[in-house]
């Protein structure tokens, strides 16, 4: 078996492809420790699917199954055009839906699942807060001036 590692805008990914579809939650735990093993935030299995590219495992360092990692897609796209696995235009199967990616270079880039609305008003330190599942979920909060957003966390924090 070879395995590679990616990284994509600090995270970092143990990634192989197979065509073997079986549970690695063991190995994803032993592999992503980052004392005794390669270290990861999470590990990507690609096995092939009759409809798209190819298909995602994806499990936690922890060794439990995740739906959807956005810098996990961008890695596995990259690392599944390096190594042939399909064209620089691609779509591939997640527990979220279907990820489209296109790869130039070094540079990858996804189309995630369409984003849905899971709660649409929390007001928590002054701001106005949604949360998103866009296969996972994101609190997310839109601000004009992110530096006033930062000193506000900032002060919060030493509070």
């Amino acid at each position: 078996m070879q395995i590679t590692k990616y990284n994509a805008s600090g995270n970092d990914f143990v990634i192989f492809h197979t065509f073997l579809k079986k549970s690695r939650n063991a190995l994803a735990k032993k592999l992503c420790n980052r004392q005794t093993g390669i270290g990861a935030d999470g590990l990507i299995v690609l096995t092939p699917h009759n409809s798209y590219d190819f298909e995602w495992e994806f499990y936690n360092s922890d060794g439990s199954d995740a739906e959807m990692c956005g810098n996990g897609s961008r890695a596995v796209a990259h690392y599944a055009a390096t190594n042939g696995l399909c064209e620089n235009q691609m779509k591939f199967l997640t527990v979220a839906g279907v990820v489209e990616a296109s790869v130039e270079g070094d540079d990858a880039e996804v189309k995630l699942t369409e984003p849905k609305i899971l709660d649409n008003i929390i007001i928590e330190e002054g701001f106005k807060w949604q949360l998103l599942d866009t296969g996972v979920p994101h609190l997310v909060t839109f601000v004009d001036d992110l530096k006033v957003y930062s000193k506000d966390i900032a002060r919060e924090m030493r509070n």
